[in-house]
């Protein structure tokens, strides 16, 4: 968790919690370094401020923590169910996935419980709009011009099938957030 001052921030890995850093940073919020941001919220802690987080679809997030997982990059957390699943192969993975851990993108995005929730999709218009709220000066938003998103995924084909199976896994998710 990152306290920002004006807002607490926490948000799962594979959801571009760097950019958003990176974002914060820019327009003068402070710094901030990924492996606080995916430490969640202890329940127990008194809130001070607006808790903010992040989420992505959860098939582009699973594709993307699949190929995290694969090339070797560190990811922070704990990731229980996940961590023990075939990464052999694409298709192995997605099959150990709807076999063991169904719902685990869900239950993973619960920890990070939240006032705010942004989707990646909608950056950077969501924390310009943020922003607009915080009322900080536009000198300082116009910063984001030279910060651009990647919201690119790898190039994997979902089948029909395989998509209907991950929703209905990942259901609480798709409906909460506006996936379908």
């Amino acid at each position: 968790m990152i306290d920002y001052k004006l807002f607490e921030f926490a948000a799962p890995p594979c959801t571009r919690v760097d950019w958003y850093l990176k974002a914060c940073q820019l327009v003068g919020l402070g710094p901030g370094f990924s492996y606080h941001a995916s430490e969640a919220w202890d329940h127990g802690d008194k809130r001070k401020l607006i808790r903010l987080t992040l989420v992505r679809n959860p098939i582009d997030w699973l594709v993307e923590f699949y190929h995290t997982i694969r090339e070797g990059k560190k990811i922070n957390g704990t990731f229980k169910q996940l961590s023990t699943l075939d990464f052999s192969t694409i298709d192995r993975f997605f099959n150990s996935y709807l076999e063991t851990a169904q719902g685990s993108v869900t239950a993973l995005y619960n920890r990070y419980e939240a006032d705010i929730v942004h989707r990646t999709e909608d950056m950077p218009q969501a924390f310009l709009e943020l922003l607009d709220t915080l009322e900080i000066p536009n000198v300082m938003k116009n910063q984001l011009a030279f910060l651009p998103i990647d919201l690119s995924t790898y190039n994997i084909t979902v089948s029909p099938w395989l998509r209907q199976e991950i929703q209905k896994a990942e259901k609480e998710v798709f409906e909460r957030y506006d996936y379908w």
